[in-house]
């Protein structure tokens, strides 16, 4: 690209961020016909050490136009050739100083120079730039207070920043949308999300006013979303959840309307925390999410209701999984293989066996493909039901579809034979989980050794327990005591010396109070709330 003189003035006098940069392979014009080639010179330039350097380069150029200058310098940060651009600048001051044409370095020069600073991470430098500019009279700009800023946050110094935007106001200069983002990452850094907020609604009260028009070449509609669009991600990052969804809701009522990723975002914020809420069984507030997402006129995917599904599926709440199942259905969101596994999962820990089989009739019918997780949801309906036949058609069916069943999909079983007091059942199906060279687990034993102590079968459950031990498992207290009681009861005659000493308890996970309390640290909400109404499932 060709640009003549007045072409770079023009560009010039605007620079108004430290982020300009113009391409290092124009040609500019040096007033006469001739041109330069700014790239080859800033590499012939790259090497110099001293004055008499730059001067043996630049011997036959004349009088070059600072810009020309200003963009070689520029080109040196590229490099990270701090020496060189030093060396250049100082060569400028001795040409103005020795009564030469040549202007010294003026406000243009010394930014780039900054700039080069920054690029290198040389800060110390910085003083020294900042203290010649004030020996040569030259005030700084908005500009050279951005890189100022840029810098402190590169050297982790983000309040220092935030004191430089509140220097320039001081000033009386007016900051640009550069100021502002550069202002909004010393935030970040800070993780103040209630500062990143202040500063994105007095900029848009200022927008709304009228006051952020001063500048022509600023874009303040695109800006004033660009800004939002930080200040959201930001209070994200610091967990200021509610505070987010607040700039949204105000973008929404005042304006600028916000773009598509603000949106995202806010999605994402609610994503967080229906997970957390899913993970944690905490279902009520995974209800309490996807109502506020509605009520804010968000509409959940099937991520966030299959999130708030799960969660129910594990609190082992069946009625409250079947009423977001048929929310999810009513709202026009196609339930996957997700959402009919959490429901199956909450109608099996309901004991719900015939419902749960018209809903794996259904999901089979509308083309839902069952995975592992469902097909073990299926065999444990069965189990409970007592149709061992059925189980048998299902493992077949697994492994015709290319499904195969791991321990897991045993332990299902097991489990469920043990909660009916099946212990042959159960012993069968242990020995064809063998038989496939599935390896069995604690959980696999223990439910095994359940089965069998419940099933009058205290010696084989004596026998098992040994086999665990001997494997390297160790099965826990209710294991040990199952075969010690069983032996007792029935009768056997077992030598509890060789079990080993009796495993220690293990404290059961009882926790929701503290689990409560974190997950409502993380949600930015009140640990006390009202009491959950059971008209917030199926809002009208």
């Amino acid at each position: 690209m060709e640009t003549n003189s007045s072409d770079v003035d023009a560009s010039y006098k605007e620079e108004k961020d430290d982020s300009v940069t113009r391409d290092d392979r124009s040609e500019l014009s040096d007033g006469s016909s001739s041109r330069i080639d700014v790239r080859a010179l800033a590499m012939n330039l790259q090497p110099v050490k001293t004055v008499a350097d730059v001067e043996e380069v630049l011997k036959d150029f004349g009088d070059l136009p600072l810009p020309v200058y200003s963009s070689v310098i520029r080109g040196f940060g590229k490099d990270k050739k701090l020496d060189s651009a030093f060396t250049l600048v100082e060569w400028l001051r001795v040409k103005r100083d020795s009564g030469g044409s040549l202007e010294g370095p003026n406000l243009y020069i010394y930014n780039s120079l900054l700039g080069v600073i920054k690029q290198s991470g040389q800060y110390e430098l910085v003083d020294k730039v900042m203290k010649d500019m004030a020996t040569d009279s030259i005030v700084p700009n908005v500009v050279t207070y951005n890189t100022l800023m840029a810098i402190y946050i590169e050297q982790g110094l983000a309040k220092k920043a935030l004191d430089v935007l509140a220097e320039i106001q001081d000033k009386g200069l007016v900051p640009s949308a550069v100021s502002y983002s550069t202002a909004l990452l010393a935030y970040r850094r800070l993780e103040d999300g209630e500062g990143a907020l202040r500063l994105f609604v007095e900029r848009r009260e200022e927008y709304q006013k009228g006051e952020l028009t001063k500048d022509p070449g600023e874009d303040w509609e695109n800006e004033i979303v660009k800004l939002e669009t930080f200040a959201v991600r930001i209070c994200y990052q610091a967990k200021k959840w509610w505070a987010a969804l607040e700039v949204y809701e105000d973008l929404l009522d005042k304006g600028p309307k916000p773009n598509n990723l603000s949106y995202e975002l806010i999605v994402s914020h609610f994503n967080i925390l229906l997970t957390a809420a899913r993970k944690k069984g905490i279902w009520r507030w995974g209800v309490r999410l996807l109502n506020k997402m509605q009520d804010k006129g968000l509409k959940p995917g099937s991520r966030e209701w299959n999130a708030v599904l799960v969660a129910c599926s594990k609190a082992s709440e069946t009625s409250a999984a079947v009423q977001i199942f048929r929310r999810m259905v009513e709202e026009g969101e196609k339930p996957t293989i997700v959402s009919y596994g959490a429901l199956l999962s909450a109608l099996e820990k309901g004991k719900m066996y015939d419902e749960a089989l018209r809903v794996w009739e259904h999901m089979c019918k509308v083309g839902i493909k069952p995975n592992l997780y469902a097909y073990t949801i299926l065999v444990s309906v069965y189990i409970g039901q007592g149709q061992q036949e059925k189980v048998d058609e299902v493992i077949r069916e697994m492994v015709s579809c290319g499904v195969e069943p791991t321990v897991v999909t045993f332990n299902a079983i097991i489990s469920g034979c043990a909660k009916k007091s099946m212990g042959s059942a159960a012993f069968e199906w242990f020995h064809r989980m063998k038989v496939q060279n599935i390896t069995p687990n604690e959980i696999t034993y223990e439910m095994l050794i359940e089965a069998l102590a419940n099933d009058a079968k205290p010696r084989l459950a004596y026998e098992m327990y040994l086999r665990a031990y001997n494997e390297g498992l160790r099965l826990s207290a209710k294991a040990y005591d199952a075969v010690i009681q069983s032996a007792r009861y029935y009768g056997a005659s077992i030598d509890t010396t060789v079990l080993g000493p009796r495993p220690l308890e293990l404290r059961k996970k009882t926790q929701t109070r503290k689990i409560l309390s974190k997950f409502c640290e993380l949600a930015d909400v009140p640990r006390r709330d009202k009491p959950f109404d059971a008209k917030e499932l199926y809002p009208s």
